[in-house]
């Protein structure tokens, strides 16, 4: 992660990531969430999704988990879509331990689904750690009954490597409480 330190103090700065690309004729800018936008990443995933996530879960995203692992999608200034990830080590190897990337939210605004803003959120992710052999594949957990995430992700390159019975049995008013756990290798 990009970061300096504030002279005379031991708080870093995050280095904001931008990346503008062309859909059509609007402009889509992915940019790194900080302390200024993580607001805009908590619109986007309570007009989308089934759970509520707290306000350690959003200062975590900004401020433990590295910044090249979540961006916000702005089109035409608006944010209209967001990706969180965390690095968690997947399994201990005699070279050393082996990461992967879970997915914790990806979302795009329903206005703007069609616009190809969600696979524009994972490469931005997939092109940062792709070449580091220390992270094998990306991952998350999937609602065994959402057929349009689970299109989307197969689309990207997932595939479905197990079912979790009562994955979401703690998140009240989730049914049904089944996951998919997908992955997508990154080599």
């Amino acid at each position: 992660m990009d970061s300096e330190q504030v002279s005379g103090t031991s708080t870093p700065l995050r280095a904001r990531i931008e990346r503008r690309l062309a859909v059509g004729r609007h402009h889509v800018v992915l940019r790194s969430i900080d302390a200024d936008n993580i607001g805009e990443l908590r619109m986007v995933n309570s007009s989308v999704l089934p759970i509520a996530y707290n306000d350690a879960f959003y200062a975590d995203v900004w401020n433990k988990h590295p910044v090249e692992l979540s961006c916000l999608a702005y089109l035409n200034g608006q944010a209209v879509g967001g990706i969180s990830c965390r690095r968690e080590v997947s399994a201990e190897t005699p070279d050393g331990p082996k990461d992967r990337i879970y997915i914790m939210t990806l979302c795009v605004l329903p206005a703007y689904r069609r616009l190809n803003i969600g696979s524009m959120l994972l490469q931005c992710i997939i092109e940062t750690f792709v070449a580091d052999p220390t992270y094998e594949y990306m991952c998350l957990h999937v609602q065994t009954s959402n057929e349009q995430a689970l299109r989307f992700y197969g689309k990207n390159g997932f595939y479905i490597y197990s079912r979790v019975d009562g994955y979401y049995r703690l998140n009240v008013g989730v049914e049904p409480p089944h996951a998919f756990f997908l992955r997508r290798e990154l080599r």
